[in-house]
């Protein structure tokens, strides 16, 4: 925490929002929320009260850089961790399937019992082994004709 100094005095925070910004400031978008931001830094008050607000702007700097560089964030969900040379082959095929640089980021999720889902940009690709016993369960149930 920093304090009642705010962030806007923080060293650390001054070297990262302006590295960020210069990658981003030809965008309208982003300067509207360079202002937003730096409305925030001039508030007084603990950086708890605006931790929602930095996180959305965060994001959206962070969006906007991964757009100027071609770049995807994805998320691969297992049930068990994956090696390397697997996150490396499941990186190039989505980068086949899109056609843009991946951000690879791996989640474990014990729940989907064997196979993977990947989260890219919003689009889920899923193979888990949960997706298709669901899938099999609801062909079970459906009616006959």
């Amino acid at each position: 925490m920093l304090g009642s100094r705010g962030f806007s005095s923080d060293p650390l925070f001054r070297t990262s929002f302006f590295r960020g910004a210069q990658n981003v400031i030809d965008s309208n978008v982003a300067r509207r929320y360079a202002r937003a931001l730096l409305a925030l830094a001039g508030t007084e008050g603990s950086l708890e009260k605006t931790a929602d607000q930095l996180s959305m702007i965060a994001r959206a700097f962070s969006q906007m850089v991964d757009e100027k560089l071609g770049r995807v964030r994805a998320t691969v969900s297992s049930a068990a961790p994956l090696g390397d040379s697997e996150l490396q082959k499941i990186g190039a095929q989505l980068e086949r399937a899109t056609g843009k640089k991946i951000s690879l980021e791996q989640k474990l999720d014990a729940s989907l019992i064997g196979g993977i889902s990947a989260d890219v940009g919003g689009i889920l690709f899923d193979g888990s082994v949960k997706t298709q016993l669901e899938t099999l369960r609801q062909q079970l149930r459906a009616p006959t004709a």
